[in-house]
């Protein structure tokens, strides 16, 4: 006897399949944002460690 897949199993299957590009692309948008947020926080503690080595001793 032929066992059949009920229309939901075929379902969630296929739904699956088709989400991981999306959630791929949801998380490569997510990583880029992250990766751009430290760079300007990285740009800005650059920015004042190069003030405090040529002001020493000032403190703002």
């Amino acid at each position: 006897m032929a066992q059949f897949k009920s229309k939901n199993s075929r379902v969630k299957q296929v739904s699956s399949k088709g989400i991981e590009p999306l959630l791929s692309k949801h998380t490569t948008v997510i990583l880029d944002a992250v990766d751009h947020r430290l760079k300007k926080q990285n740009a800005s503690w650059i920015s004042e460690m190069d003030s405090r080595f040529e002001h020493p001793g000032q403190t703002d």
